[in-house]
């Protein structure tokens, strides 16, 4: 599939690109381990989203 689509691929690497995998690896863990629900996990991982979106000092990637 990827040949067949040639340059028309992309690849959406915001963990690697603003540095949240660390930060991301504490609330997956825990929804592993079975200490937080899919809904606590997601809010978390959104809370760790909207911190970078407000850092002005982090240069963001804009996709169009």
């Amino acid at each position: 599939m990827l040949e067949a689509a040639g340059t028309n691929i992309f690849n959406y690497m915001f963990v690697e690109t603003y540095g949240m995998n660390t930060d991301q690896l504490v609330p997956w863990n825990s929804f592993l381990a079975g200490d937080l629900d899919g809904k606590g996990l997601t809010s978390a991982l959104q809370k760790i989203s909207d911190k970078v979106r407000e850092d002005d000092s982090v240069d963001k990637v804009k996709v169009s």
